[in-house]
């Protein structure tokens, strides 16, 4: 029986990037490789397909989670891929209550060994969003439906380490549509995965510098109940704006 040090699967692992909270790379793993961490599990169900979930929201916050990514085609130039998730609370969480699917088309464009460029169309539905997600922003009326186009840049600097630059609109339907971008800094090794960055959603007006938000109401006016706030509700949503933490660990193998 060989040891895993001399294994030459365990010697190098394929080590990729599934991208940041809003945006998805079109990567997957092999068949057969794992990875563990924070914030996923995953493994390569076959050469195309991967699995996933998200033991951190399944920790924190209560919240049973799916991925699902399926690579549909691949070659020099570009990549394709379709991701479908799901994520649903179990009702014990005093931070979130929702439930909603997330279907996400990716395309990449493979400029060359060190630049890849992904496009994403997003779409999602809330079958319960009485305390959604940070994704999921206020909005001045009820729609369980969103819409979002994003990008992604994977840029590869050296020693291992990459850069991942992150553009898109959140609700693009909205009547005030949420500007999404980010930046994270990733380190891989032959099984090591480390990413620190951090994204924001805010809309043009928050953009400007005259911001109103306040996190409970942020967090509770989903539902329709506006809290007392009254004609103020339609300001809040105007120049609403939030951060997320792009914060990854993972070990591959």
């Amino acid at each position: 029986m060989g040891s895993l040090f001399f294994d030459p699967h365990f010697a190098h692992a394929k080590v990729v990037s599934f991208g940041h909270n809003l945006t998805s790379t079109t990567h997957v793993l092999d068949k057969g490789q794992f990875e563990l961490g924070v914030p996923a599990v995953a493994v390569g169900i076959s050469e195309k397909f991967t699995a996933g979930t998200s033991t951190w929201l399944m920790q924190d916050y209560n919240m049973y989670n799916l991925y699902l990514r399926y690579l549909l085609k691949k070659n020099e130039s570009y990549s394709q891929a379709l991701q479908a998730s799901y994520y649903k609370t179990d009702g014990g969480s005093n931070t979130y209550r929702m439930e909603a699917g997330w279907l996400n088309w990716i395309h990449g464009w493979h400029f060359n060994s060190g630049y890849i460029f992904f496009l994403n169309a997003q779409f999602m539905y809330f079958v319960d969003e009485t305390i959604p997600f940070s994704l999921r922003r206020p909005r001045v009326w009820r729609d369980p439906t969103e819409f979002n186009i994003s990008t992604l840049h994977e840029v590869k600097l050296v020693h291992g380490f990459y850069l991942m630059g992150e553009l898109g609109i959140l609700g693009v339907v909205r009547k005030f549509p949420l500007i999404h971008s980010g930046a994270s800094l990733q380190w891989r090794s032959n099984h090591w995965l480390i990413q620190i960055g951090y994204s924001t959603t805010a809309t043009l007006a928050a953009i400007g510098g005259n911001r109103k938000y306040r996190q409970d109401v942020a967090t509770y006016i989903s539902n329709g109940d506006d809290h007392g706030l009254g004609d103020h509700l339609a300001q809040f949503i105007k120049y609403d704006y939030s951060l997320h933490p792009e914060v990854v660990i993972q070990w591959y193998y």
